[in-house]
């Protein structure tokens, strides 16, 4: 009979974890000791203690995590089904494949992974000094980089069967990575580091293009098409600091510098051939996607006052890929109205998330409001998307979005509907193309100095934009073969500059500037590279792609309209005598519209200047009478108020005239964010306005709301009410423009 035996080891601790260990624990009893000596509150004790409590919950998850990932080669198939929540996804989905091969290769690999790596990070150290150094933590400098001895994994791989054209090669990897990497730098003359590093995330390998010389292969493209999942811990004078603030602003950091270098739209290039050039290899946007961040509703309340009552500050926050915008903050409200619009390029036309965070903005740390990710590959289907979604992570909250996927056009002549499009929405920094610019070169580069050849680098700038090359030391022939995108608001008017600066005296080596409209004289509105004279003689190589934004129209069978129905005449309601209905009462009333319209309602319209406008002629109101014009822009989501002028208001005193002024509201609710006001006119009973309001309503809401349109005397003390009519808009015509008079109705205080 074999004989077990257990031998129980020892811990493995040095001297110096016995004192710091020791140290910790006579703290804690001192601490304790003058919380009860001075008689603070019992909380000062129990705050600290659950906090390090969640704290050590969250590091052993992350450690039972790396552990799994790390042992995952050596268990056995019931230790894999305890743990299923974290099996790799070829067990899920039958298309990605197990790549164990690979994962003995890259284990080989690993030692020299760790030298290329080291470079690489250091390469990097410039960059993420001067990140810091806006955090005010200053001195950041690399000490030691060393990935470990476990290397990454590739948890399954999917090979696409047909890529976007014959000579490309596309693979999805999902990759992981919990190895023993030990990362130490100095920050302010301390001494900090990084232990226990993870990384999760789905990495697309892209091979193009396909060469029928040795390797096969032009180059490697390899990217992420979302910002990975990471995680670690922070060791040295970063332990004794790490906090969520400290931890979050370390996080943010490589984040930025991973998406900066390999999240979409950012790609990682490597050239294997010199048969095919750099510019061959990078991509240029395939379509673009966007988005009018219209209201949300019912938020969650996070600044709580003295009564239980309170509202908050939100904002939102739109990420695809690496970009990422934010709107402007609504102060005190539970239904903020941002009307903003964000334009993102899309160099692939699946896969893309937009993920949505709202956010209370406060005055120490921002609060979640909600937040929901939106599958681009459904914005492309239905080419344009209206609706309100649920925000999940919290009880209650909604938010209105419209998407438009956008395809990229390379005839000159569909600038013009851009143009017209962007025109209608009537918002000034919308895009109509996009221009990608690649900075191949440069040659016969000034020295700065006898004999001292320039560390040069190109400033591409467009209007607010501006990107930088990377810096090329010493030399007078700079080769970058960098890419940049830029949106252009209009091709006719702007202009790109082009600049090449000494890195060492910023001394300026050349400049160029190019007329954008230039391009529409091109074929397919490009310029492959092109050398150009800079003024100072300098020579720059450059590639030029513009690209029109164009919105698919899907093809509608003809047949549909030639059985379409003739539409039907709306029926006559009843008035009652305080709600205007916008159905006319006879037929016989409709005339063209007067000429006394302003110049100002009629520049402010959207509808097509073929379409006539009509005059609904009432009898005089006993009250008085206002005459207003009602439409609605679906593009735009608009409902617009012209308020033009008032008559035959009934006046206790003719000889001393009245000061009045129109007062909007939009029912119901009659929120204090939907009043609007015209101008005081002074001494008058006639006064003609001739002013525009717009309110912000889906054309699914339209109705259900009433407009409240009341005529006011001004005065110092209180203001009396003049008139008043409410107008329903349940019959209103959204696809026509209305100009009426609407009666007042006697209205007594």
């Amino acid at each position: 009979m074999t004989e077990i035996k257990t031998t129980i080891q020892p811990p493995n601790k040095s001297i110096l974890d016995v004192i710091k260990s020791c140290a910790q624990q006579v703290s804690v009893i001192i601490c304790t000791y003058l919380l009860g000596r001075f008689n603070f509150s019992i909380l000062w004790v129990l705050v600290p203690t659950l906090m390090y409590l969640i704290d050590k919950t969250r590091k052993e998850k992350i450690r039972q995590k790396s552990d799994f990932i790390k042992d995952l080669t050596n268990i056995g198939e019931k230790q894999i089904l305890a743990t299923i929540n974290d099996l790799p996804q070829w067990v899920f989905f039958p298309e990605f494949e197990r790549t164990d091969w690979l994962n003995k290769i890259t284990h080989q690999l690993w030692p020299y992974v760790n030298h290329y790596a080291k470079d690489l990070l250091t390469g990097f150290e410039d960059t993420l000094k001067q990140t810091l150094d806006g955090y005010q933590l200053k001195g950041f400098k690399f000490e030691r980089i060393v990935l470990g001895s476990q290397p990454f994994r590739i948890e399954g791989v999917k090979v696409f069967p047909n890529g976007a054209k014959r000579d490309e090669i596309y693979m999805d990897l999902n990759v992981s990575y919990a190895g023993d990497c030990n990362i130490t730098f100095h920050l302010a003359k301390l001494k900090a580091g990084i232990r226990n590093f993870q990384l999760y995330g789905k990495l697309r390998v892209v091979l193009k293009p396909l060469i029928s010389s040795i390797p096969l292969v032009g180059g490697v493209q390899a990217y992420f098409m979302e910002n990975p999942e990471i995680d670690f811990d922070l060791c040295g004078i970063a332990q004794v600091l790490d906090m969520p603030g400290m931890n979050d602003i370390i996080r943010k950091v490589i984040l930025d510098t991973i998406g900066g270098m390999m999240v979409l739209p950012n790609k990682y290039f490597l050239k294997l051939s010199d048969e095919v050039s750099e510019c061959a290899i990078v991509d240029l946007p395939k379509s673009a996607l966007r988005v009018h961040v219209v209201e949300a509703r019912d938020l969650l309340k996070k600044d709580i006052k003295i009564l239980g009552k309170g509202k908050s500050d939100p904002y939102v926050r739109l990420r695809l890929g690496s970009q990422e915008v934010k709107s402007k903050v609504i102060d005190d409200t539970l239904n903020p109205q941002w009307d903003e619009w964000f334009e993102f390029k899309l160099l692939e036309l699946s896969g893309h998330y937009l993920y949505i965070d709202l956010w209370d903005k406060d005055s120490t740390e921002d609060e979640f409001l909600g937040s929901c990710v939106i599958d681009i590959d459904t914005i492309i289907k239905n080419v344009e998307v209206d609706s309100w979604i649920q925000l999940e992570k919290v009880k209650h909250g909604m938010i209105h979005l419209r998407m438009t996927w956008l395809t990229l056009s390379t005839n000159y002549k569909d600038l013009q509907a851009a143009l017209e499009e962007t025109q209608l929405l009537r918002v000034t920094k919308l895009s109509s193309c996009l221009l990608s610019v690649v900075v191949d070169s440069a040659s016969n580069l000034s020295p700065v100095r006898s004999n001292i050849n320039p560390d040069p680098y190109a400033i591409v700038q467009l209007g607010k934009s501006q990107y930088e090359t990377k810096v090329q030391e010493k030399t007078i022939n700079p080769v970058w073969e960098e890419n940049f995108t830029f949106f252009v608001i209009n091709p006719n008017s702007d202009e790109i500059n082009i600049s090449i600066i000494d890195h060492k005296t910023d001394t300026n080596l050349g400049k160029l500037c190019f007329k954008v409209k230039n391009l529409g004289e091109k074929e397919n509105l490009e310029i492959l590279q092109r050398s150009f004279k800079m003024n100072t003689g300098v020579e720059i190589v450059l590639s030029m792609h513009l690209r029109i934004f164009k919105k698919f129209e899907p093809i509608v069978n003809v047949l549909d309209d030639l059985f379409e129905e003739e539409p039907k005449p709306l029926e006559n309601h009843s008035r009652s005598p305080s709600i205007a209905s916008l159905v006319p009462e006879k037929k016989n009333t409709f005339v063209k519209q007067d000429s006394t319209v302003s110049s100002n309602s009629l520049s402010n319209s959207v509808i097509s200047e073929i379409e006539e406008r009509l005059l609904i002629t009432h009898p005089e109101g006993k009250f008085g009478r206002i005459r207003l014009t009602l439409r609605y822009s679906p593009p735009r989501q608009r409902l617009i108020i012209v308020v033009h002028n008032v008559e035959n208001i009934p006046y206790k005193n003719p000889d001393d005239l009245p000061n009045m002024y129109v007062k909007i509201y939009l029912l119901p609710g009659r929120d204090k964010d939907s009043k609007r006001k015209t101008k005081i006119h002074k001494r008058t009973l006639v006064p003609v306005f001739d002013e525009t309001f717009e309110y912000l309503i889906s054309q699914g809401e339209l109705s259900t709301k009433q407009i409240e349109i009341s005529l006011v005397e001004d005065k110092v003390m209180k203001n009396p009410l003049l008139g008043k009519v409410i107008i329903d808009l349940k019959n209103f015509d959204s696809t026509t423009s209305l100009t009426d008079w609407f009666n007042f109705t006697h209205y007594k205080e």
